[in-house]
């Protein structure tokens, strides 16, 4: 099988058989690969006549120095022990694929000019030089796997960010994610764990490694640096954090603030405090493997893979999907070079050149990082959306209330005790590029009927109660609407100047730079399109104020009509109440047996004492 031809399964693989039925690894590898080509079962001459036959061990070798081998496993390449991690040395897998070779030799390709003039222990040359650059390509695949490895696929299915609906990408798995989020599942921390990883280009387990206290915001390069950790290569470098406007998903300060908000991402028991773990980023990973780490993000994207897929096609989804999309989308923006990409992948320059860059400068890294967030000009200046939009334009008077009542929101937000990011903390601002960020993507998200982070930020927004003067009659969830077009409006704002300083600076004209202008051009007409809704809105509430203003005058004036006519009534009353009091004094003295006085009538008696009697009339 998959040999020579001969009489039995192992004596085509050139080894002595264990059993009846041939069941060694050494075979099993070659009958999963061949299955998995489309190849028949036995070698055929026409397939390795010539140089095919280099060509042929060439893609096994290929294949096998970036395909993990379980230990013990089947013919589809999955383990048969408890232990499913374990896998089988690389060089153990090269010894199996030199048996494959040594049967061929014996077998269907005795006659082959690369083989039949060979003495016993002897090989091409061709399969010293693939022995060599085998274990090369498999240890480095070792290293670049981080024990990220699924047994039973030699294929890893690149994940790209936005595809636009045409397929399935990070933006479709995030919406799943959170559309099935709930307090009980840990949807909401793998979705932060998801964007942390890809928008930093990162192998599967990196993520664990994130420390808040090494954050902080760059004032003038306008991201937040978290310096990136790889372990298997005891690098360290600055990672910068680029806003994403186009999609919430892939925002990394929308999610984190997700994360905080709804996960405890800086929120620490005093278990975790008493462990050391107040500033790991994710504390419920500390103690977990590596290994596992990418496993438990491998689960996250696949939950979000689309019930239809088989297992086999979700077992193509991994980390490395995560990076390897990035990588190439990041590689496809016609700004990049070869420079910027390595420096945000983390891969060495192969040049004398790593030992003078410093590697722990955020600004190295945001040009490819631009480029994965969608940055259509990755030279110019990064701009975040900022709560200050919110203070624009009020009075003196008002912006007491305006930011008290944002503060108050932050608080009902966010539960803090890692004592960077809480009131005063130099990550604070942080925590507030986050709530911007939230309510700037708040349309978005709150187009996910039913989602807990709408629900969580309604909620809080109800809370703290928030009010503002120029709104005076709205609720709290539309206040937050009138807020996040405060805050897209001020981000277009701001996004259109650091396009036009950018072109300006440069003194091109390409099609690029057109391009963009035109982009800018379109932004302007959004930006007045925002602002036109925004000053619709403030005629609206106006015309209401004057509306109900109008209502209170009138019912002003009906009050002091009605006052009016109450106190004649009441005059009136008195009035005939005296004329009572003087008939029934009269009625008395007529007759005091049949009428009470006004002083017994007021004590609780009947107007008449007993029935009815008329007295006898006198002749």
């Amino acid at each position: 099988m998959a040999g020579e031809g001969g009489s039995g399964a192992a004596r085509r693989l050139g080894q002595a058989p264990k059993t009846k039925q041939g069941l060694d690894v050494a075979m099993r590898i070659i009958i999963w690969y061949r299955k998995t080509q489309g190849l028949p079962e036995e070698v055929q001459p026409e397939e390795i006549a010539g140089e095919n036959l280099e060509n042929y061990m060439s893609r096994i070798c290929v294949l096998f120095a970036g395909t993990p081998v379980p230990f013990k496993a089947d013919v589809n390449l999955e383990p048969t022990t408890e232990n499913k991690k374990r896998k089988v040395n690389p060089d153990c897998v090269l010894q199996y694929i030199g048996r494959h070779l040594t049967a061929i030799r014996h077998g269907v390709g005795k006659n082959h000019p690369d083989l039949k003039d060979l003495r016993e222990k002897e090989f091409p040359k061709w399969w010293t030089a693939m022995r060599a650059q085998f274990k090369e390509e498999s240890n480095r695949w070792m290293i670049n796997s981080g024990g990220n490895y699924e047994f039973g696929c030699s294929e890893v299915k690149p994940l790209y960010s936005d595809l636009k609906g045409r397929g399935v990408d990070i933006v479709s798995i995030q919406k799943k994610l959170l559309r099935e989020a709930r307090g009980n599942n840990n949807n909401i921390r793998n979705m932060c764990l998801i964007n942390m990883s890809h928008a930093a280009f990162a192998r599967g387990g990196e993520g664990k490694f994130q420390e808040l206290h090494e954050w902080y915001w760059d004032e003038f390069l306008g991201v937040v640096n978290t310096p990136w950790r790889e372990i298997k290569t005891l690098d360290f470098y600055g990672m910068a954090r680029v806003f994403n406007s186009e999609s919430w998903g892939l925002d990394f300060y929308c999610t984190f603030g997700m994360y905080t908000m709804c996960g405890n991402g800086l929120w620490r028991t005093e278990g975790e405090v008493a462990k050391g773990l107040m500033n790991k980023a994710f504390p419920h990973l500390h103690t977990v493997g590596n290994e596992r780490v990418s496993g438990i993000v491998n689960e996250a994207l696949r939950s979000g893979l689309p019930e239809c897929w088989t297992p086999n096609e979700k077992k193509k989804i991994s980390t490395k999907s995560l990076r390897g999309g990035a990588i190439t989308e990041a590689a496809n923006h016609p700004q990049t070079d070869f420079f910027s990409i390595t420096a945000a992948s983390g891969h060495s320059t192969q040049s004398n050149l790593d030992s003078y860059l410093d590697r722990k400068n955020p600004l190295r890294t945001i040009p490819a990082v631009s480029a994965l967030q969608g940055e259509r000009d990755i030279f110019a200046k990064v701009v975040v959306p900022s709560l200050d939009a919110l203070y624009a334009g009020l009075a003196v008077t008002d912006i007491g209330v305006v930011t008290s009542g944002v503060r108050r929101l932050l608080n009902c937000m966010f539960t803090i005790n890692v004592p960077d990011y809480q009131e005063g903390g130099k990550n604070r601002v942080i925590v507030e590029i986050s709530a911007a960020s939230m309510l700037f993507h708040h349309p978005e998200i709150n187009r996910i009927q039913g989602n807990i982070v709408s629900s969580a930020l309604l909620n809080a927004a109800r809370s703290a109660n928030i009010q503002d003067p120029r709104y005076r009659h709205e609720t709290p969830a539309g206040i937050i609407e009138i807020y996040s077009k405060l805050i897209r409006a001020d981000f277009s704002r701001r996004k259109q100047e650091s396009r036009v300083q950018s072109i300006a600076s440069s003194g091109g004209s390409s099609a690029a730079q057109w391009s963009m202008v035109a982009d800018i051009l379109d932004g302007v007409n959004g930006i007045k399109s925002t602002l036109g809704d925004v000053v619709q809105e403030a005629a609206s509430q106006r015309a209401t104020i004057a509306m109900l203003e109008g209502q209170m005058h009138s019912l002003s004036a009906s009050r002091k009509e009605l006052k009016s006519k109450l106190s004649s009534m009441l005059k009136e009353n008195a009035s005939l109440k005296n004329d009572l009091h003087q008939s029934l004094n009269a009625l008395h003295r007529y007759n005091p047996s049949i009428y009470q006085t006004p002083q017994r009538l007021h004590n609780g008696g009947s107007l008449l004492s007993s029935p009815f009697v008329p007295e006898p009339s006198v002749v």
